[in-house]
């Protein structure tokens, strides 16, 4: 199942490419690299900020001031917090002068919404990545994960292709025949914030409070969604949010009109202030995209790939021409010059005799890096146990192999590589700092933001992957395998070349578990399991997921609450949760009495939700 998360993530994230294609000057494999940094770098600082900013206005950690603060938070503070984190690796762009005049309003939205989509697939497999032995196959395709009457959906091929940015998981209402893929909140949101932070950055003068707009709307509708689950009696606002989310498609083609129009209209501008840089098929009266599309037809797919990063490359200096020279600009522009005549001079048939796959394999061979065969084979044999754990042991078919990760020398063998893969980033971190001031010269700004954006994932990685490991050795290896497993599965995306390329509170959901707040709680004291039920094998409940909870009830000495805390609980997950614990205490074969229980396990207590 994750991999089909992993599907719909990119799925989306292509729709933006394809769609950008007139005006984007960012390359595919960029825009790839955004969507680990929303996994990694946003997701791991979300879950930073909200568990401190929960514990530091509750007056004691696990009293009701917590529960209270949660519940606060989750419309109030914890919304706001999400939508900036996403768009911080963005800031963190904007920051370089030379990158500012080279991405259009295009780029900032195709980025936000890779950032945002990311930051839903972290949701998605967090929750429901280790859900394989449970989920159950769909007459219309797809997996349901049977929690209550409105069970979470993971969408199947036919759902993801068939759909506008689709989201990796949903929610299907009872006796549903035709499943549909939802929309993706994250995406949609992000991509507003990312067109509103391009306006503030490219904006002159007053028009720069424009950008505001996107923002404050993406972040109002975090908000009333989240608030519509915490006042379930507020019909209005149900009504509102319901409407919202059969429209929520159109919200990205939107943001992408704007941003392709007022790129397009500054892109003729600066054609007309630069024609050095047009080729003779353009000066003869065609359109750059029939021009560029006509010398790609000599020899697919080469001479289409000289033609496409030779538009993306002038639209980063045809961006920067109307706000007068930066750093690289000249230089920028006698590359493009140059390159405009090499495609004047290739134009024609007879300039592609012989060029073909046996010429190009021979070409690249002469050109190959050892060093980079050995980084790439490095990163392959590290996150090789976490792919086979959370990706090939993620279906119904093949749980076994999770099953097997989780007991014997398996969560042994997930923390070894983990540590392996923590000291690999660690080490590629600090060899990426070496190469900042040498891409801050080049000219062509888009490998800077490529060591940006690497930065964002590995330290995030590092930092969620230091407390995962953390918790490990304090606790011992009972402690969750995934642990290890993200921890591996981050050396592939953090370390990738530069010349290559927590969850969200208003994601649906019908689980009320928050897994990743358990993770930074303290650990208390340990425990004995109860004498008079033994020990099962650990499996998934809301608790286990991060701190492998023995189910042996005890009383409880005050109320339950009504979650984990850290975290602020999804909307459409207070909507969709069931009423009670009777269906997951049914699953797990708990004992309901009393009332009053709490689950008593070697690392604390898990209550009941």
């Amino acid at each position: 199942m994750t991999v089909l998360m992993v599907v719909a993530t990119v799925y989306g994230v292509a729709q933006l490419l394809v769609l950008s294609t007139p005006t984007r000057s960012l390359r595919v494999t960029t825009v790839l690299l955004a969507i680990a940094v929303g996994v990694y770098g946003c997701g791991a600082a979300t879950a930073l900020l909200e568990y401190a900013y929960t514990r530091t206005v509750a007056e004691q950690p696990d009293g009701r001031a917590l529960r209270d603060a949660v519940e606060r938070a989750s419309y109030t503070v914890d919304p706001v917090l999400e939508e900036m984190v996403k768009v911080a690796p963005l800031l963190l762009v904007a920051g370089s002068r030379k990158l500012r005049r080279q991405w259009g309003l295009t780029d900032y939205t195709v980025a936000g919404g890779a950032l945002g989509a990311g930051f839903g697939l972290l949701e998605a497999v967090s929750r429901y990545g280790l859900d394989a032995d449970r989920a159950t196959g769909h007459s219309a395709g797809g997996w349901l994960i049977p929690t209550s009457l409105t069970p979470p959906y993971i969408p199947g091929p036919d759902q993801v292709f068939s759909a506008w940015f689709p989201a990796p998981f949903g929610t299907l209402d009872l006796g549903a025949t035709h499943p549909a893929a939802e929309t993706s909140q994250h995406l949609v949101l992000t991509a507003l914030c990312g067109l509103g932070v391009g306006i503030l950055v490219r904006g002159r003068r007053w028009l720069r409070l424009a950008g505001l707009l996107p923002i404050g709307a993406a972040c109002a509708q975090h908000i009333l969604v989240n608030y519509s689950a915490a006042h379930r009696s507020d019909r209005d606002i149900q009504a509102w949010v319901a409407d919202t989310d059969a429209v929520l498609w159109v919200v990205p083609l939107l943001c992408l009109a704007i941003a392709i129009g007022v790129d397009l209209s500054q892109l003729r501008r600066a054609k007309r202030a630069l024609p050095g840089v047009l080729i003779d098929s353009e000066r003869a009266g065609h359109v750059g995209l029939e021009a560029l599309g006509g010398y790609g037809l000599w020899r697919l797919p080469w001479s289409m790939l000289i033609a496409l990063r030779f538009a993306r490359m002038r639209r980063a200096l045809l961006y920067g021409v109307d706000r007068g020279p930066y750093p690289g600009a000249k230089t920028l522009h006698r590359t493009v010059a140059w390159s405009a005549r090499q495609i004047d001079a290739s134009d024609h048939l007879h300039a592609w005799r012989g060029i073909g796959v046996r010429s190009t394999w021979r070409a690249a061979r002469a050109m190959r890096d050892g060093r980079r065969v050995w980084f790439i084979a490095v990163s392959l044999v590290l996150m090789a146990p976490a792919a086979l754990f959370l990706l090939v042991g993620s279906f119904p078919a093949t749980a076994r192999l999770q099953n097997r990760f989780e007991t014997g020398n398996g969560p042994a063998v997930l923390m070894g590589f983990g540590i392996a893969a923590f000291v690999w980033i660690a080490w590629q971190l600090i060899d990426l700092l070496r190469t900042w001031r040498v891409t801050g010269m080049l000219a062509l700004a888009e490998a800077h933001a490529v060591v940006r954006f690497r930065l964002c994932a590995g330290l995030g990685a590092l930092a969620a992957g230091g407390v995962l490991l953390g918790r490990m050795s304090q606790e011992g290896l009972s402690l969750t395998t995934r642990s290890s497993a993200m921890s591996t599965c981050w050396t592939r995306w953090t370390t990738s070349s530069p010349t290559s390329a927590s969850p969200c509170s208003c994601s649906p959901s019908s689980r009320s578990s928050r897994p990743a707040a358990a993770l930074f709680s303290p650990a208390p004291a340990p425990c004995a399991p109860s004498p008079s039920k033994p020990r099962p094998t650990p499996r998934r409940s809301a608790c286990w997921v991060w701190s492998s909870c023995r189910r042996a009830p005890v009383a409880a000495a005050r109320p339950a609450k009504p979650g984990m805390p850290g975290l602020a609980k999804s909307g459409k997950e207070r909507r969709n949760r069931s009423t009670g614990p009777t269906s997951r205490a049914t699953r797990e074969g708990m004992d309901l009495t009393p009332s009053n229980v709490t689950w008593r396990n070697r690392h604390g207590t898990c209550e009941r939700d």
